[in-house]
């Protein structure tokens, strides 16, 4: 990984940040791992940290604005075609409240509840919110969020070796953890199959 970062990290990191800020797409794709990435290797020297939070912005930027032209011009036919009226709607519908409820400082404050920040962008589209208005809460949002998601990427950067040793205890803890409730489990089992007397 370090050596794709070293050749490709900027493009990396748009993309990441892109393609996890669309709707259909933000599910499967570890945008905000390929971000936190971005940000240890500019602790470490072989990026940026400025043009991680530049290309993490204009990510978020872009993908944002995708789903806001989705809204706009596409969703309701998108959905009455589709089956994907079943899984999306009901996001849909919360996001709507949502910005409803919130109003523009919605933009905002999506970004800090996960994907909900592409249906809201779906959902200003379709309401008729004009795009230049959207473009600057979203700038201002996902400067925002960026910078302190990749801050604390760059914090993860500095403080690699401890992070290591506590994964690496708490993966013993988690060892042993399984193993006693798997032991308790079986006893309980034992327990409930012996006949009364």
């Amino acid at each position: 990984m370090r050596v794709a970062y070293h050749d490709w990290g900027y493009p990396i990191i748009l993309l990441g940040a892109l393609l996890e800020n669309t709707a259909l797409l933000g599910f499967v794709l570890p945008g905000g791992s390929l971000l936190l990435l971005g940000a240890v290797y500019a602790q470490q020297g072989i990026l940026s940290l400025p043009l991680v939070i530049l290309f993490g912005w204009l990510g978020m930027v872009l993908g944002t604005s995708f789903d806001y032209a989705l809204g706009r011009w596409g969703q309701h036919a998108l959905l009455r075609r589709s089956r994907l009226r079943d899984r999306l709607g009901p996001k849909l519908d919360e996001a709507e409240r949502f910005l409803e409820r919130h109003g523009a400082g919605a933009l905002i404050l999506a970004h800090f509840l996960g994907h909900l920040r592409s249906f809201v962008a779906m959902t200003a589209g379709a309401s008729g919110l004009p795009y230049r208005r959207f473009f600057q809460y979203e700038c201002l949002a996902a400067l925002i969020w960026n910078a302190i998601w990749i801050l604390l990427g760059y914090l993860v950067g500095e403080n690699i070796g401890l992070v290591q040793r506590y994964m690496a205890g708490a993966g013993v803890v988690m060892v042993v953890v399984v193993l006693a409730a798997y032991g308790v489990y079986r006893l309980y089992r034992r327990r409930r199959q012996m006949p009364a007397d």
